[in-house]
């Protein structure tokens, strides 16, 4: 079991969280009966990247030993999430770690996996605003260079 937890930490991947039947797995004896949640839906952060509100539901065995599993990919319409900068810099700024600090002490609800996204979602706005506040929005300055860089290349 050990090297079956060793493997999922080295692909970065856990559980999804699930619905449905507790035990995936049944031996069907009436003298013995065993049953075991042997079956998993592992995703990594992409996936939760690209389908944030999926679903996993074990459903009854029917003539199988092993629970079929019902995922929904619920694929949201528009734009994908704008991506997340962490700049290097921001680490050396004082008030850096108090602002990670307060974010993380912020509570969180639902199973471990879902805590953890909501805390590094809401860190995520603690930082962009930190960024706003100390360093005038640096993605945006980055931006605004590049276009006139690229004026200036354009005149020569």
């Amino acid at each position: 079991m050990k090297e079956f937890r060793d493997c999922l930490d080295t692909l970065d991947v856990v559980d999804h969280p699930f619905s449905g039947s507790i035990f995936t797995w049944c031996n069907f004896q009436e003298d013995a009966p065993l049953s075991w949640n042997l079956d998993r839906v592992l995703i990594n952060q992409a996936w939760f990247d690209r389908f944030p509100a999926s679903s996993v539901e074990f459903l009854d065995p029917n003539c199988s030993d092993h629970c079929p599993s019902f995922v929904t990919l619920k694929i949201p319409l528009g734009r994908p999430p704008k991506t997340f900068k962490l700049f290097g810099f921001w680490v050396d700024h004082p008030e850096f770690m108090q602002v990670v600090t307060e974010s993380w002490a912020l509570p969180a609800v639902g199973n471990p996996l879902k805590m953890l996204f909501a805390k590094l979602k809401m860190l995520k706005v603690a930082l962009r605003e930190f960024n706003r506040e100390h360093f005038g929005d640096v993605s945006k300055r980055v931006l605004l260079k590049r276009v006139e860089l690229s004026n200036l290349q354009s005149n020569c």
